[in-house]
């Protein structure tokens, strides 16, 4: 007789979901008391209880507080369909004097009467996060500080707000800052003129050696022909010197 393994699920324990047997059945009690899943959702008693019954739990990435956990949860089980969102604000600019500081505002938005939710991130040392994550209903605000010391240079420079938000979605806000009155360090300026001169030293060598290897050539050519001419003038004076004794001879001079 062959053996038949029940594998019974371990109902929900906490109240006031108790007696809870499955994912739907647990998702319908919530959607009845939103407000009373909320400690159970941020303490991770119902995520425990998926994986003590060997199920997937739904909820990706970083959990959002309050009732927008609740919908987060809704949305990662299939039964609601994310909201559309935007950012208030798709690009801001500011004007910061060195060391100064700014901080400034944008809202994740939806027209659907939903809650929102977000986790965000920066890609730049300057650009710093004061909310990482966000929810409320229909709005969050995103809060966010510029440290200008923490820039590069003067001038215009760039950075991104990166937001994960509800349904896997993601917005950029791009952020512009101009840093104004930064005075160079006292290394640097006592290197510069150091730098400067060497520069232009290797340039002006770099300029002389075309003209030295062409005049090199020119000087040891004419060399050679000296050299050459100053033999063949000894060696026909000598012939000459031959000939006029051959000649006296002749003449009975000698």
């Amino acid at each position: 007789m062959p053996a038949r393994l029940d594998l019974a699920a371990h109902p929900f324990l906490r109240a006031p979901f108790q007696g809870v047997h499955t994912p739907r059945e647990m998702a319908e009690r919530m959607r009845s008391q939103p407000k009373a899943a909320v400690p159970l959702l941020e303490s991770g008693e119902i995520s425990r209880w998926f994986q003590a019954n060997g199920w997937n739990y739904p909820v990706r990435g970083t959990p959002a507080r309050g009732v927008a956990g609740v919908q987060q949860f809704f949305e990662s089980m299939g039964l609601s369909k994310p909201p559309p969102l935007k950012l208030s604000k798709g690009e801001v600019f500011h004007t910061c004097k060195f060391p100064e500081s700014a901080r400034g505002q944008v809202a994740l938005q939806t027209p659907a009467k939903k809650w929102v939710y977000g986790h965000i991130e920066s890609d730049a040392r300057w650009l710093k996060v004061l909310t990482p994550d966000i929810s409320g209903p229909q709005q969050a605000q995103i809060g966010y500080e510029i440290d200008s010391r923490q820039t590069d240079s003067d001038g215009i420079t760039e950075g991104h707000l990166t937001v994960f938000a509800n349904g896997d979605q993601k917005l950029t806000l791009r952020a512009l800052v101009q840093v104004e009155g930064r005075k160079p360090s006292v290394l640097r300026g006592a290197l510069q003129p150091v730098v400067s001169c060497a520069v232009a030293f290797l340039l002006l060598r770099l300029l002389m050696v075309p003209v030295m290897d062409f005049s090199w050539p020119g000087r040891c050519r004419q060399r050679s022909v000296d050299s050459h001419c100053s033999h063949l003038g000894s060696g026909a004076t000598v012939v000459g010197m031959g000939r006029l004794a051959e000649r006296s001879l002749d003449a009975g001079l000698l």
